[in-house]
């Protein structure tokens, strides 16, 4: 079993630190440690400030899906009055049948 973690060029990513473990002394570790945590704090910040972005954009989508239903169902009741009003009309005698009147 290959145990080895595919380096990131093999994964088709830029790295963008020297390959190899060039950590060097316990001081540079420790200041390897904090550009990390450094990172990680300023990508964690972006990540929060693209949130209402994100909700508008999430906002905005499911209301134009409820619009869209709602124009749906109108159209379908349109649909609906249509058909009656032609059965409706259909029943009704027209100027050419005799109409029986009864007194």
């Amino acid at each position: 079993m290959n145990d080895m973690l595919p380096s990131l060029e093999e994964q088709g990513v830029c790295q963008l630190y020297p390959k190899g473990p060039n950590i060097g002394t316990p001081s540079q570790y420790a200041r390897r440690v904090e550009e990390i945590s450094l990172m990680f704090k300023n990508l964690h910040h972006l990540l929060n400030s693209l949130r209402p972005h994100q909700a508008r954009a999430t906002l905005v989508h499911i209301l134009e899906l409820h619009i869209k239903r709602r124009k749906q169902a109108v159209e379908d009741v349109k649909r609906t009055l249509l058909i009656d009003l032609k059965v409706s009309f259909e029943l009704v005698p027209t100027g050419g049948e005799k109409k029986h009147r009864h007194f």
